[in-house]
């Protein structure tokens, strides 16, 4: 069988070292999933890439699908996203995210949306959110709704129809009394509506506006119970130091 040669836009979202001179840039892309491949004398000085395949670029790739990794042929940057790295809290939620999709998406399956959303956080990161924490909460309880596995959120996951006041990862999400498993998961009336907000809120209200930080936390806890994932990149992003 001969190596399939083809072309396709790819969000960068993860990049390593692998020889002397070569790298490996692992690509979220809208047709094929996740796609690794290999930029061959990326590292060297006056290498043909240039600074394309930095993380978070949004680029158009030629590759040559070899039989574990593809091979880039040609690049052409799009969208470089080069403000994100220049905060420090922006580049800690891109890099959440990046993580996020990394590891959810899968090589060889489409998954038009979730490449289509993450290209939407990195935009909006990009242009220099006023609170970009509440952008990576809300991404991630999102991507939790895209996999199939959102959380109830304004009513009682298990059915009672009493007043919700907290939020369970154990019981589905929002649950009343009955079902509240500590004073931890126990929300206040403005963190339960930014529990709706980060779910369905619009992106301008929840980029500019303040939310309270302790939701993002639980969001972190459904994220990981039910995707089964663990982004290290979460716990470095600077959050509320009063939020124990």
């Amino acid at each position: 069988m001969g190596s399939r040669h083809f072309e396709t836009e790819g969000l960068v979202v993860r990049t390593y070292d692998f020889g002397e001179t070569d790298r490996i840039i692992v690509l979220l892309t809208p047709n094929d999933g996740i796609i690794r491949c290999v930029a061959k004398g990326v590292r060297r000085p006056g290498s043909r890439f240039g600074g394309a395949l930095e993380l978070h670029a949004l680029v158009r790739v030629d590759l040559t699908q070899g039989a574990n990794l593809a091979f880039i042929n040609q690049t052409l940057l799009i969208r470089p996203h080069v403000h994100i790295a220049r905060d420090w809290v922006r580049a800690t939620c891109a890099a959440t995210m990046a993580e996020a999709v990394g590891l959810v998406g899968q090589e060889g399956q489409r998954d038009f949306p979730l490449f289509k959303g993450h290209l939407d956080v990195l935009d909006l990161l990009d242009h220099g959110p006023t609170y970009p924490v509440n952008i990576v909460d809300a991404a991630l309880l999102r991507l939790c709704a895209s996999q199939g596995v959102a959380p109830s959120i304004s009513e009682c996951a298990q059915g009672d129809q009493l007043p919700v006041v907290g939020f369970s990862v154990a019981h589905g999400g929002a649950v009343c009394a009955r079902h509240l498993p500590g004073e931890f998961a126990r929300l206040e009336h403005d963190e339960l509506a930014t529990l709706r907000i980060l779910g369905a809120g619009d992106w301008a209200t929840i980029s500019d506006t303040y939310l309270p930080p302790k939701p993002g936390q639980l969001i972190y806890r459904w994220t990981t119970a039910h995707l089964h994932i663990t982004l290290k990149s979460w716990s470095v992003i600077p959050r509320d130091p009063n939020m124990t």
